[in-house]
């Protein structure tokens, strides 16, 4: 059996998101692409401290079994503590947050980060935070940066537009393909960027460097009211021969979904995302893996920075 990462939820393009209201507006795709969605923008007033600190991380999904001999992914269940609470302040407090959006039976968590874009509203996260799939209605879609125990000290930031790559909007199965891209709409007269700065992003770095993963994880020993890191050389994914996403040493679970994996990292000044994180295996506990970014991630990305 193979379970999703139960930290956030599969949102994205080719679905609109619905308003704050629970009527849906109808959103219409970008013309003639596959991998762009309008949605209607999300209220932020639905988001008080109480519902963000009862959101929970999305159910992991299961799908049939596959071949005899495959390894089972799963949300992340380290037996020795890995990840630490994030002490360092700086740019990572302030272009890394939380996801919070809405279904008709939950409301639902993941993690995400700002990048540098044309647009200045730009923002990363796993494919399975922006596409629940074509007959899920999401609503209230909003980013967090700097989320602290129920408070928002640099606002609630409402997508106005919701893309995962085509690959993951084409089948949820292929983590090769779990990357997903907001972005939001102004906040009080400024784009995100000029609020709270971002991070660059980069595409086909070297297996080996040392990152550095956020998010904000909610099971278990976790409760999502907190920044939490891990840090580590990335591996190449030997489990599966399709694979081509990268691992590091971590046990951060359901809720840390889409949190950004930064290389060359700044405390101060923030550092360059190369991944996201997006589910686990079985029999390595205590590693998590997130997909390798590379040309077809890089093509979504320049479609969204140019909206």
């Amino acid at each position: 059996m193979i379970l999703r990462l139960g930290c956030s939820v599969l949102l994205a393009a080719g679905v609109a998101l619905a308003g704050p209201a629970s009527a849906a507006a109808a959103a219409p795709e970008f013309p003639g692409s596959d991998q762009v969605a309008y949605a209607t923008p999300a209220g932020s007033d639905y988001w008080t401290p109480a519902r963000m600190k009862a959101a929970t991380p999305a159910p992991a999904p299961t799908v049939p079994a596959g071949p005899t001999g495959q390894v089972a992914r799963h949300p992340w269940a380290a037996p020795v503590p890995q990840a630490k609470k994030w002490s360092g302040g700086g740019a990572v407090l302030k272009t890394v947050g939380r996801v919070f959006f809405s279904t008709k039976d939950a409301d639902l968590a993941c993690s995400a980060s700002v990048v540098t874009s044309a647009n200045r509203d730009t923002v990363v996260t796993a494919g399975h935070c922006v596409y629940l799939g074509a007959t899920q209605e999401i609503s209230n879609w909003v980013f967090v940066p700097g989320y602290y125990d129920g408070d928002a000290p640099y606002g609630k930031w409402s997508a106005q537009q919701l893309t995962p790559t085509p690959g993951w909007k084409q089948n949820q199965n292929d983590l090769n393909e779990d990357v997903g891209f907001a972005r939001v709409q102004p906040l009080n007269g400024k784009h995100l960027e000029d609020a709270v700065g971002s991070n660059a992003i980069g595409f086909d770095t070297p297996i080996g460097d040392t990152v550095w993963s956020f998010g904000y994880p909610a099971q278990r020993t976790f409760n999502g009211e907190f920044l939490y890191y891990c840090r580590g050389a990335t591996r190449a994914n030997t489990h599966e021969t399709s694979s081509t996403d990268i691992g590091i040493d971590c046990d951060m679970n359901g809720g840390s979904s889409g949190g950004p994996w930064m290389a060359k990292l700044n405390p101060k000044t923030g550092g360059t995302v190369v991944s996201v994180n997006s589910f686990g295996y079985d029999d390595l506990p205590s590693v998590m893996w997130g997909p390798r970014f590379d040309a077809s991630i890089k093509a979504v990305y320049n479609t969204v920075q140019a909206a």
